[in-house]
């Protein structure tokens, strides 16, 4: 079955790697290429050297577990093909860590942990064979960890607090990403003596406890003949791959097996109870603005969309408080209503099937956008605006207020509009339908 599971995979990705994916594939490629080039760097103290290299392969092995997550968790074969199939979850652990090690992640991985057998064989052929049992489990270790947090955070979407944990997790992400640099700047500027002196004595053991530096550990102990302790590394690395691949075995039986379906998303929220005082038009649009902003409660998608957005920008604000830095506390209704706006810049793609209802109805595509338009505008512009109002004056920079609230207007205005990007191909899908035209001239019904 694994056989089976692997050509599986690699079928699935075989035209994956175009666009983006291939331009991140080779930084990841020059990145690990450079861990091992750093594995060979002939230093006068060595130990400075091996702490680097632990604090890489923690850096990697993260890197690893949240590939997909950040980095496309819907390519390749995934335990919901297989949930029909009366496999043993086990067996199914299994089948899916090997197809799960055949992939692009964990062939750069697989690279950079190899700076392990390098390092090792400059040592000898015991110490490089240890380096190389070391990558392998190295190895092993992300990829089930990167399954593990895929599963949890799948289980974790069908809470309202899980899917508040997993919008979290994204919104750090993503701020780290954005504006994480202030905080690394002032580290950045110290690496050269972090290189001369290494890293401080409580950090170094640190990296070397973690199961990303146990296989620095066992070179150690075999480049000084101690094969006992090699062993004993060796033992309790298994025993952490074995102890997680029997966790995820039990997580993929608990999501495989019945139970009754949350409705933890349709609990009456703040944004519920704001739509209920609403009195909407007892028109068309004011019909798809009621349904949109149910949807927008109860959709767990764009529930989780909304919440990525709301954590997104009040991270990037918080970020830099770090280093005292308050400056970009007065935009983070800004960052709201961009992520916001990102993030819901394909509502139509969630429909399905059921975009045809609006393609076959005469004038509903222009009905539908400009509900759709108004709803998202009703969603994002009071939290927005809340932001705005409260943080303006607690970060004290009030030079920030016609800053602010003009391109928070501007936002929320652009945002609104971006409808019509939605408009053109509702309209165009509607035009190429070979079912919205009659032979006899006849157009949705109506003459030309």
């Amino acid at each position: 079955m694994v056989g089976l599971l692997i050509r599986m995979n690699l079928a699935m990705q075989r035209d994956g790697l175009t666009g983006t994916r291939r331009f991140w594939a080779i930084v990841g490629f020059i990145l690990a290429i450079g861990t091992v080039a750093l594995s060979i760097l002939k230093t006068p103290q060595p130990v400075i050297l091996v702490d680097l290299l632990a604090a890489l392969f923690a850096a990697w092995t993260v890197i690893l577990a949240l590939a997909p997550v950040f980095g496309g968790a819907g390519r390749g074969v995934r335990p919901e093909h297989l949930a029909l199939l009366p496999i043993p979850p086990r067996r199914l652990a299994i089948g899916l860590l090997g197809a799960a090690i055949v992939g692009l992640m964990p062939a750069i991985a697989l690279v950079a942990f190899a700076a392990l057998a390098v390092y090792g064989f400059q040592f000898g052929w015991l110490p490089g064979l240890a380096g190389v049992v070391a990558a392998l489990l190295q190895l092993l270790l992300g990829v089930l960890l990167a399954r593990l947090v895929s599963t949890v955070m799948g289980v974790a979407m069908q809470t309202r607090l899980g899917m508040e944990i997993v919008a979290l997790l994204f919104g750090l992400f993503l701020a780290v990403m954005s504006v994480g640099w202030f905080v690394i700047e002032p580290v950045v500027g110290q690496i050269g003596q972090i290189l001369a002196d290494g890293w401080p004595p409580p950090i170094a053991i640190f990296f070397r406890l973690l199961p990303s530096g146990w296989g620095w550990l066992a070179i150690d102990a075999a480049g000084r003949g101690a094969w006992g302790l090699t062993a004993a590394i060796f033992l309790g690395f298994a025993g952490l791959v074995g102890s997680l691949l029997l966790l995820w075995a039990a997580l993929l039986a608990r999501d495989r097996s019945p139970r009754p379906v949350s409705y933890a998303v349709r609990s009456r929220s703040p944004m519920s109870r704001v739509a209920s005082l609403l009195r909407l038009p007892s028109t068309p649009v004011g019909a798809v603005i009621a349904k949109e902003l149910r949807t927008w409660r109860r959709d767990p998608w764009r529930v989780l969309n909304l919440r990525i957005a709301l954590w997104t920008g009040l991270l990037i604000g918080m970020v830099p408080l770090l280093i005292g830095w308050v400056d970009l506390l007065p935009f983070v209704g800004v960052v709201i209503v961009l992520m916001g706006g990102t993030l819901s810049g394909n509502l139509y793609a969630a429909d399905g099937s059921a975009l045809w209802q609006t393609v076959l109805t005469p004038g509903a595509e222009r009905i539908d956008v400009r509900g759709r338009q108004w709803a998202w505008l009703l969603v994002l512009a009071p939290v927005s605006i809340l932001a705005t109002v409260i943080l303006i004056p607690l970060s004290g920079r009030h030079w920030a207020w016609p800053v602010a609230l003009s391109l928070l207007l501007a936002t929320l205005g652009g945002g609104r509009r971006a409808g019509a990007a939605l408009l053109g191909t509702v309209s165009l899908a509607r035009t190429r339908s070979p079912l919205t035209q009659e032979p006899d001239g006849l157009v949705w019904g109506h003459a030309e």
